[in-house]
């Protein structure tokens, strides 16, 4: 399928997208929220990914894990309170990268996708609604497969899969039957060592757009979806940051969505704000001085703007940025974490209305819960 190439060298008149193109930090105070210490759960071995869903319908949040290094996930159920249980584990495929939740198979339980890296691969784990899981039914995705997410592409009603493959360049489409089976329906070739993929409604059609970060191609593709599960001839935006990990959602409240993109190796977290025709524009860049791996958002401090939290691969912390709801975000605040930070979630853990941080740190083989004492 053919892509469009937006940069400044090729097309003078689309400034805008060429987003290798530097703009100023905005400066903004300090921000102002509290973390209690650092509850670290062990894991055992490496992971990579998590996701936080109900698993065992008690209202509860609970946490999945991706292992990479022991070719399983972990479930750890939430007492609702904030604190988790001892982790079970459920096979997967080999070296899964990434873990997605959803209801695949429409019986209102909570199931699994996950990407198999050195497999070739995703599992699917369709769950009995208590914590437990049926044994993983595998299906073919490209050549190292490393993010994963579940929407429905098509409109029938029923949640289907889009696949980074980062040794084939590509993004995987799996049809979702309804029933927690999938076909394979299209492959779109994006560009070098796809990372991170996202599903959202870029230029306000009513279908479901894709976003993939390509780390090695330094850019990020935009897949304008035609509501079938097939995709428009995607729009290649250049960038100087190598991209690894990209978010979406509105930062402003423009109705718009928007883009947070992370590079680990160059240490910046790039915001990109959206338009009602699907394009983008730098809005700002900020040093991750921990080399940042995955962000998340939500509101943080309880003001009614969403904030950014960002995992580090390099440093034993996370690093915190305050929104002011124009798109503009303080400069970092730094919690200690865990070793080898990989994913961050935003998510209120212990019912008290105010956002909590997980993380997933791959070198200390486990899970660190930040308790949000902001308000307390």
């Amino acid at each position: 399928m053919p892509v469009l190439i937006a940069a400044l060298v090729l097309v003078p008149s689309c400034f805008d997208n060429d987003l290798s193109v530097d703009s100023p930090r905005p400066e903004m105070p300090p921000p102002r929220v509290a973390f209690g210490s650092q509850v670290r759960y062990g894991v055992c071995c490496g992971p990579t990914s998590m996701c936080c869903s109900d698993f065992n319908s008690d209202g509860y949040g609970d946490i999945v894990t991706g292992n990479s290094a022991s070719d399983d996930i972990s479930i750890f159920l939430g007492r609702g309170d904030g604190t988790f249980g001892d982790p079970v584990k459920f096979g997967a495929g080999d070296s899964p990268s990434m873990v997605c939740s959803s209801d695949l198979d429409s019986d209102g339980n909570v199931d699994l996708a996950v990407a198999n890296f050195d497999s070739g691969d995703i599992s699917v784990l369709l769950g009995y609604g208590d914590g437990t899981f049926a044994q993983a039914a595998s299906y073919d995705a490209g050549l190292e497969p490393r993010a994963i997410c579940a929407e429905d592409l098509n409109g029938d009603m029923n949640n289907d899969l889009a696949v980074a493959n980062s040794g084939s360049g590509s993004v995987s489409i799996l049809i979702g039957n309804g029933d927690g089976t999938f076909c394979e329906s299209d492959s779109v070739i994006v560009d070098t060592y796809p990372s991170s993929v996202a599903s959202c409604d870029m230029n306000g059609d009513g279908n479901i757009d894709l976003a993939v970060a390509n780390w090695r191609g330094n850019s990020i593709s935009i897949l304008f979806g035609r509501g079938d599960a097939t995709f428009e001839s995607g729009i290649r935006y250049m960038m100087a940051d190598d991209p690894y990990y990209i978010h979406a959602g509105d930062l402003d409240g423009d109705g718009n969505i928007d883009l947070v993109v992370v590079s680990v190796n160059c240490y910046s977290i790039q915001i990109l704000m959206g338009s009602e025709d699907g394009t983008i524009a730098v809005a700002g860049r900020y040093y991750g001085p921990g080399g940042p791996s995955c962000v998340d958002a939500g509101d943080l401090d309880g003001d009614g703007d969403l904030d950014l939290a960002v995992s580090n691969w390099n440093t034993l912390e996370v690093s915190v940025l305050l929104g002011d709801g124009s798109g503009k975000f303080a400069p970092s605040a730094n919690y200690r974490a865990g070793d080898g930070g990989l994913a961050v979630l935003c998510r209120d853990l212990d019912g008290d209305s105010d956002i909590d941080l997980l993380l997933a740190n791959r070198i200390s083989s486990d899970i660190s819960v930040l308790l949000n004492e902001t308000n307390d």
